[in-house]
């Protein structure tokens, strides 16, 4: 019985301390090898912590399925392996992130140069035709000293970091700054609050007019949405629309601004406007690539009777710099 428990228990911290799939330290295994050197005094202390992450996992196991998934996965693992310096630890942290922890006894800065190694990684890995990358990601780096104990703190202080990359499009990576930390969290106080916003009627859709030059006659308008945050006063949307689009309540919002302004357009109509007149509407990337996106204009139009040369969209910059195929 002793020797059956025995087993069981090194089965189970095996599964608890590495990953499955590719055989690294996960992120419970990272922090007790960690505090095992510390311990034995092999190492103390760590010159800084990269953060890599796979931002299409899931998109290339739904589409070549897990087995295949699995295998590409262990071949970017294998490379990361013959990358990572003498001594430094590497572990999945989760299912799309790596972390490599720096020894202090590694000579030389971890710089761009260093970085670069990595993100060469992803262009070395290409699907058989050689035609696209099967891997996309970016990287977060925290760099200083720190030991096992502010482990957790330098993984948050890199995943931080490596959201900050993710704006820079894929391939891309960012240094940690304290400033980071600081916006990052403001940045969850007011997407806190901007969750809300549809609940408590604190948007709002103002009409820009558009004016033909020749006669000067006002021929149409741009909706523009506001929003009157009872926490914030009124925010610009240069501030809460990146928000809204990061967290995907973009959605929500588009469809919110569509109907109202189809609403407001349709009272003004009947007030005397002209039946002619043309509204023009943002689309953001994420509202164009919805399937059900075409049948809700419909929908909203046949709503307020209005008709399809009464609405203008007008596509973001950002979905014509992504040439995504949706155009």
């Amino acid at each position: 019985m002793s020797l059956t428990l025995s087993k069981a228990f090194s089965s189970l911290k095996r599964q608890v301390y590495y990953d499955s799939i590719t055989g690294l330290l996960s992120k419970e295994g990272l922090m007790e090898r960690m505090r095992e050197l510390a311990t034995q005094e092999e190492q103390n202390l760590w010159k800084g912590l990269i953060l890599i992450s796979l931002d299409n996992v899931n998109e290339i196991n739904n589409t070549l399925g897990y087995k295949q998934g699995e295998s590409l996965l262990r071949e970017f693992v294998k490379r990361l392996l013959e990358t990572v310096p003498v001594n430094a630890l590497l572990a999945r942290i989760n299912d799309s992130e790596f972390a490599i922890c720096y020894p202090y006894s590694f000579e030389h800065k971890i710089c761009s140069l260093e970085i670069k190694k990595y993100i060469d990684i992803f262009s070395s890995l290409s699907s058989d035709e050689g035609e696209h990358l099967l891997f996309v990601g970016n990287i977060g780096f925290v760099n200083g000293e720190f030991d096992d104990k502010a482990l957790n703190d330098n993984l948050r202080n890199a995943s931080v970091a490596l959201a900050a990359a993710r704006k820079k499009g894929s391939g891309a990576y960012e240094v940690y700054h304290p400033d980071m930390m600081t916006i990052a969290v403001n940045n969850t106080r007011m997407l806190t609050n901007l969750n809300q916003a549809m609940t408590n009627n604190e948007f709002l859709v103002y009409f820009q007019p558009i004016v033909k030059l020749e006669d000067s006659s006002v021929i149409g308008a741009e909706a523009l949405i506001r929003w009157n945050s009872k926490v914030y006063g009124m925010v610009a949307p240069y501030i809460f629309i990146p928000l809204a689009e990061e967290s995907g309540l973009i959605l929500s919002i588009g469809r919110w601004v569509l109907h109202e302004s189809c609403r407001q357009l349709s009272e003004k109509i009947k007030a005397g406007w002209p039946a002619d007149f043309e509204l023009h509407i943002n689309v953001s990337v994420r509202q164009l690539m919805q399937p059900d996106f075409y049948g809700y204009i419909t929908t909203v139009l046949d709503e307020f009777n209005l008709s399809p040369k009464n609405l203008t969209l007008e596509i973001t910059e950002s979905l014509i710099m992504e040439s995504n195929p949706v155009i």
